[in-house]
């Protein structure tokens, strides 16, 4: 008799499959991230179908075959909204089938605050990668230690920080983009909750994000 298994789990992505499956990226909490068929699930007559979905916050139960996960019970608890981004980046900087408590418990934070979804984004983001091994430094500059001025500043990924202009990062950072970082990697909600931020801010750290992230695939396709 095949076990079953049953955990909460974060709806990452889909795909459809044949004619009727698909195939779901989930991050669960008892058994990482990890992948489960739904056969049937595109059929309109399909029970399965009401309780997980893209962005969902679902109690999955599933069968462990010899080579796949079959669903065979789902239950939606919420559905967060704006949600991509961090499925994304949770694709791909997490890798393998592994529980990991301190990314679930990071998915749950950022999840559960109730704020904009560009700040969980954010906050998600830039935790995920510090408890991942890539920590940076937004102190002084990594050359030559001095205070950051307000202007003339380059993020590097690979020298793991930020320069003032006596050297030369990868990317153009601004003063206030510094100090929402520090803010997020310092978990600060209060402050968080009160800032009102430009929609300049929020789309300067999308274009780093995104320019880190695509480091981060070429470097895990190498």
């Amino acid at each position: 008799m095949a076990n079953h298994y049953r955990t909460k789990a974060v709806v990452l992505s889909k795909k459809n499959v044949k004619e009727a499956d698909q195939l779901f990226s989930l991050f669960s909490e008892d058994f990482g991230k990890i992948s489960v068929l739904g056969r049937g699930i595109r059929k309109i007559t399909s029970k399965l179908r009401s309780g997980i979905d893209t962005f969902y916050f679902s109690e999955v139960e599933f069968i462990q075959g010899k080579e796949i996960k079959t669903l065979t019970d789902t239950v939606a608890l919420d559905k967060f909204h704006g949600s991509d981004r961090i499925s994304e980046a949770t694709e791909a900087i997490v890798s393998g089938q592994e529980k990991d408590r301190r990314v679930w418990d990071l998915l749950m934070e950022s999840l559960g605050q109730g704020c904009s979804s560009e700040i969980a984004c954010h906050f998600y983001f830039w935790n995920l990668l510090s408890i991942s091994g890539y920590g940076f430094n937004l102190g002084d500059c990594l050359k030559c230690g001095r205070k950051l001025p307000e202007d003339n500043n380059t993020f590097s990924f690979g020298g793991g920080g930020i320069f003032c202009s006596c050297s030369e990062g990868d990317i153009k950072i601004s003063a206030n983009a510094i100090k929402l970082l520090r803010i997020i990697l310092r978990k600060d909600w209060k402050t968080l909750a009160r800032l009102s931020c430009p929609k300049t801010l929020f789309s300067e750290l999308d274009s780093l994000s995104w320019k880190v992230q695509e480091t981060l695939i070429r470097q895990h396709s190498m």
